[in-house]
């Protein structure tokens, strides 16, 4: 039997987070404990995570991504589109997020960070660096 090609459902590229980042969902309302999610995943228009909690597609939300060595957190409202059981009890969720984050907010969490193009590897504090050989 040929092999099918599945069709590419993505509509923006998808980033695996270099640092250890994770999702804060606040299921209900902000005055409670958020449940935790450890980001698998991360584009502009959406988020897969690794949650211990039990989300139904179609739930929306308040959440926060953050990078767990510290950092500026990023607000985000999400809706979980999809969710799967992992052996190990836990939960794979899919969510997109109401408003997509721009190019700065994804570099927050992806390795290595956006190059300053003001940035010269031959500068240091002022100091013209020597040409080797």
């Amino acid at each position: 039997m040929p092999a099918t090609a599945t069709a590419e459902r993505r509509i923006a590229t998808r980033f695996q987070p270099a640092f250890a980042t994770i999702c804060r969902l606040f299921r209900n309302g902000e005055k409670k404990r958020p449940v935790a999610g450890l980001v698998w995943n991360l584009s502009e228009t959406g988020v897969s995570m690794l949650i211990a909690g039990d989300l139904k597609p179609g739930e929306q939300m308040t959440a926060e991504l953050e990078a767990e060595s510290g950092g500026p957190a990023v607000r985000v409202v999400l809706r979980v589109v999809h969710t799967s059981p992992v052996p190990t009890g836990d939960r794979l969720i899919g969510a997109r997020f109401t408003e997509a984050l721009d190019a700065a907010a994804i570099q927050t969490f992806v390795t290595p960070p956006a190059i300053d193009p003001t940035h010269r590897d031959d500068v240091l504090d002022g100091w013209k660096l020597p040409k080797k050989g």
